[in-house]
């Protein structure tokens, strides 16, 4: 992970690697304690591909504050309630 604006004093950046938008390609999710300077850039979004890679290009997750850990779950109705 590049260009997160980490300073060389950063924490460590903290990530998850899984399918969040239901795709059937897994993706990942990025940030830090220490990143960046604007809430827009904290934590990042990059969309998996096809053939298993990740998009270049991420997308931004508007979070005030420092990430310290990421946790995702997603959920799948099948059926609705009787």
């Amino acid at each position: 992970i590049t260009g997160m604006g980490f300073p060389t004093t950063a924490d460590l950046a903290i990530f998850a690697y899984a399918d969040v938008d239901g795709d059937g390609k897994r993706d990942l999710v990025a940030g830090a304690a220490s990143c960046c300077t604007t809430a827009t850039t904290r934590l990042r979004l990059w969309k998996g591909i096809d053939g298993g890679g990740l998009s270049s290009t991420y997308q931004s997750i508007t979070f005030d504050g420092g990430a310290t850990a990421i946790f995702l779950a997603t959920s799948r109705v099948t059926a609705a309630p009787t």
